[in-house]
């Protein structure tokens, strides 16, 4: 099984982010029993999703939004994400995520589930021009990216991947289509 983590940051927090969800993804499907290759990618370069059974996708947020490259990702592969398992997250908010709605472009997908998880602000990493609305709002850096709640995330996502995908060949692809049993493939 390949799962790709695909990913749009714009001062690399949310790529970290990603990093991170890509690696305890990978924990968490091992732990299943399931053999699977977990991919991180950036949005502009992934050019297909032929080979790859499930995807995740997150962007940074700015203002309630996603980035473009997150929006211009969905736009080239809605057919291929409507086909396979989607899970989204959002990175950016710098007060408490749970009390943030984002609209995402891939919200008319199907998606598993959408998990806003708390962003990362470091003034150093700013433009002029985002520096100065920082001030102007008097935010101070902060970091409330949570390591636990990316862990539980992930061992979801995983137990769902794990059920639905339960046989794998050693190449580590599904021997089964997803929701389609043994008995119906056989003539």
């Amino acid at each position: 099984m390949k799962v790709l983590v695909v990913v749009a940051s714009r001062h690399g927090a949310t790529f970290e982010l990603a990093q991170l969800v890509t690696s305890c993804l990978d924990s968490a499907l091992t732990r299943t029993g399931i053999r699977a290759h977990v991919e991180l990618a950036d949005a502009d370069e992934v050019t297909s999703l032929l080979d790859v059974d499930a995807v995740v996708l997150g962007s940074a947020v700015y203002f309630g939004h996603w980035l473009s490259s997150a929006h211009h990702f969905v736009d080239k592969h809605r057919s291929e994400l409507a086909l396979r398992p989607l899970w989204l997250f959002s990175s950016g908010p710098i007060d408490d995520p749970r009390a943030i709605e984002v609209a995402t472009p891939a919200d008319s997908l199907g998606a598993r589930s959408h998990h806003v998880f708390g962003g990362r602000l470091h003034a150093s990493d700013l433009s002029w021009s985002e520096r100065t609305v920082v001030r102007a709002l008097g935010v101070s850096d902060v970091d409330l990216r949570q390591l636990g709640d990316v862990t539980d995330w992930t061992t979801h996502i995983a137990a769902t991947l794990a059920h639905e995908f339960p046989a794998t060949t050693p190449s580590g692809r599904h021997s089964v289509a997803p929701g389609v049993t043994d008995e119906e493939l056989l003539p």
